[in-house]
């Protein structure tokens, strides 16, 4: 019943655009969304250039009009991304433009995004 009522909420928040953005750390709620019907339509990973993971990134969309929820997943980690690549990446699920200081970083050089090969599309 709790989840439910939860989901029910984010619904709402994302259809009557509540927020500004909708972010998750975790994967609970890809277990509610899933159970719900939805599945990711992005599902990316960020990896530095020794292919270590540095983020997963899944965008689902409740509808058409609605703001996007997007997960972002680490291993063994549950915290925001501070990467300028996976940051971006973050950014650019939720409609909002690369941060400049993160698109002259030194820092990310060889990031690369791997597209996750099972990709979903979204019913509505």
């Amino acid at each position: 019943m709790g989840l439910m009522l939860a989901f029910e909420a984010v619904c709402e928040i994302a259809k009557n655009h509540l927020v500004k953005h909708i972010v998750s750390l975790g994967g609970a709620w890809i277990k509610i969304l899933i159970s719900n019907g939805f599945h990711p339509t992005v599902d990316i990973t960020v990896r530095s250039s020794k292919n270590t993971v540095l983020g997963r990134l899944m965008k689902y969309e409740i509808s058409p009009s609605a703001l996007p929820v997007v997960i972002h997943l680490v291993p063994n980690v549950v915290k925001f991304p501070t990467r300028p690549s996976v940051v971006n990446e973050m950014r650019r699920m939720l409609e909002e433009a690369p941060l400049e200081v993160f698109e002259r970083a030194h820092l990310d050089k060889g990031d690369f995004i791997q597209i996750n090969k099972k990709l979903y599309k979204q019913l509505i």
